[in-house]
Formats: structure tokens, sequence, C-alpha cells
């Protein structure tokens, strides 16, 4: 059963006696996750329960129907509604949303003094976002997909397919609204979900579990990697700067791992060509000679605003 999913879930993280946050958009993967949170607030002594809405403000009056629906459903439930509304001039882009949404969370985090925020993520959501990095290109890291812990997010919902909570939103009789942009193909998610698994599921019509499969291994495999990649920083890394001849002496698997980990927080989803491009950009400058006394860089840009630094001593990153 769903629920028991969710226990498990708050049981394995010690999820109790939390004040809990939950993010709220009114659809049916937020409600019915909301409905569960509420139905064991007894069993976990939860403190407090309150669902964020953040309103877009994409839609019109369709966002702000939303948001009274979202209120509405709160009160009947019995459980803390908080809502902000962005402002128009927001661009109307998936990744500015989805960090609009985050920087929501973080400050409601602040403002309610939890460190507890649940997020409605499923399986369907684990797939599509594996195909995604697969097609942008990733790697072991990329193929983990969405964790179902980081930081201060919880994800209980992760090993429920949409047709479970389909379901259970049935059986309990929930109302819920769904987004018309989420059948607008023009966004990448649902471009993949309407256009690009219907052909996998041609190929093989379990493709969904067989993904959400690779996702697992993926998530198994990176613990092991992860190990051997803090034995091979404790070799190459001196203060945040990696030492130079101690890096080009290491296998290309190596220094590609160590390179992705190293810029992973200033370029999201580094793909493998980038990583390839910069040891390649590595490697040709060590060969170019420079002089004894190391005083010569060279620099690639990593992003608009950071440079990766490189002479024959020593690798960092720098504005």
């Amino acid at each position: 059963m769903l629920q028991d999913k969710v226990k498990k879930f708050l049981s394995e993280y010690n999820l109790r006696n939390k004040n809990i946050l939950i993010g709220y958009s009114t659809g049916v993967d937020s409600t019915v996750l909301l409905h569960v949170l509420n139905n064991l607030k007894d069993e976990f002594n939860f403190k407090s329960i309150t669902a964020l809405h953040l309103n877009h403000n994409w839609r019109g009056e369709e966002s702000n129907k939303d948001e009274e629906f979202a209120r509405k459903v709160c009160g009947n439930f019995g459980v803390n509604f908080y809502s902000e509304k962005l402002p128009q001039s927001t661009k109307k882009t998936e990744t500015a949303a989805r960090d609009k949404r985050y920087e929501f969370f973080y400050n409601c985090a602040e403002k309610f003094n939890s460190d507890v925020i649940f997020l409605a993520h499923t399986k369907d959501d684990n797939v599509e976002t594996a195909i995604y990095r697969i097609i942008k290109g990733t790697g072991l890291d990329g193929l983990r997909s969405i964790l179902p812990v980081r930081e201060i997010f919880y994800r209980p919902l992760l090993d429920v397919s949409k047709k479970e909570i389909i379901e259970y939103a049935k059986k309990h009789l929930l109302e819920y609204r769904e987004d018309s942009s989420n059948s607008d193909t023009k966004y990448m998610r649902n471009f993949i979900r309407h256009k690009i698994l219907p052909l996998f599921k041609e190929i093989n019509e379990t493709a969904e579990t067989s993904i959400n499969n690779l996702i697992k291994v993926a998530q198994a495999e990176y613990e092991i990697v992860e190990d051997k990649l803090n034995e091979i920083n404790a070799q190459v890394f001196e203060d945040d700067k990696i030492k130079t001849q101690k890096f080009i002496k290491l296998p290309k698997s190596y220094k590609m791992k160590v390179i992705q980990n190293y810029i992973k927080e200033n370029l999201k989803n580094p793909n493998s060509r980038k990583i390839e491009q910069i040891i390649d950009f590595i490697e040709e400058t060590i060969k170019e000679g420079q002089d004894p006394q190391y005083r010569k860089w060279k620099k690639f840009s990593i992003n608009s605003k950071l440079f990766l630094y490189v002479n024959k001593k020593e690798i960092f990153k720098g504005e």
C-alpha cells in the first residue's frame, strides 16, 4: 500500500517529532502526499504540518484559483497553509521556476524553523529525469536521478508510481487540480512524458521499470565510486587546489571523475563532453612546457563568471 511505503520511508529516516513542511501544488501527487502525511501525523508525532504553495503567476486567473483551492484543501485537512506569489516579471522557463521554488522552500524552512521539507516526486518523475539527463549527456552521478534525500528535502513517493497515486486519490475521494501546462510539450519534461516514453514502451512495455532499476543500480554503485574518489582526492588535492603533476598521472576515468566533482557546484549537470574538453585543455597546457617557475597560467571558462586556471604546478577555480 502507498501509505505503508511512506511509513517505511519516515521510519528509515527517523522523521518523528518534527515541524514538517510540504511542497503543495494542488496536483494529484502533492495532494496525495499531503493527505498521507496528515493521516500519519499522530503516529509520527509531527509537531506541526504546513503546506507551502508558490503561485508562479504564469496562468493568470487559473494560477490564482490554484492558490485558492490549495488554501481550501488545507483548511479541510486541518493543516497550516502558507503561500507566496511570484511577480509577473519572473522568467517563464522551467529552470527559472525551479530556482524560484527552491528559493521559496529554503526561505520557508527558516521562517517556520523546520529542517524537513517533503516533496511529491514520484517514480515517474524519477524516470523522466533520468531520460532527460541521458539525452543531455551525464555520468553515474546524473544517472542517480532524483535522490530520496538531499539536504532538507525528503521525497517519500519515489517508489510510488503515478498509477498508484491516482488509485489512492480515487479511493479516498481526493479533489485536486492539474496544471494545464502539464500537457504543453514545449516543456522538456512534458515532451519526454508524452512523446519519448511512449516510443520507449514500443520497444519494451516495462521501460519505466527497467529505467528505474538502472537508477537504483547507479545509486548503489555511486557509493562505491565515492569511496574510491575520496582516496584519490586525498592524493591530488591541497587547499582546494588540484596538484597538476599528481592529477596528470591518473587514468582518464579518474581524471574525469575528479574534474566532474570539482566543478559540479558551478555547472549544473556537467556532461561528459564538457569534462573531456577540460581534461584535453589541461593536458595540452602541460604539454606546452611552461617555465620552471610556474608563473604562466592558462584558463578555461567553466561558466560566465568562473574559470579553471592551469599551470604545471596546480589547477584551481577563480574569477
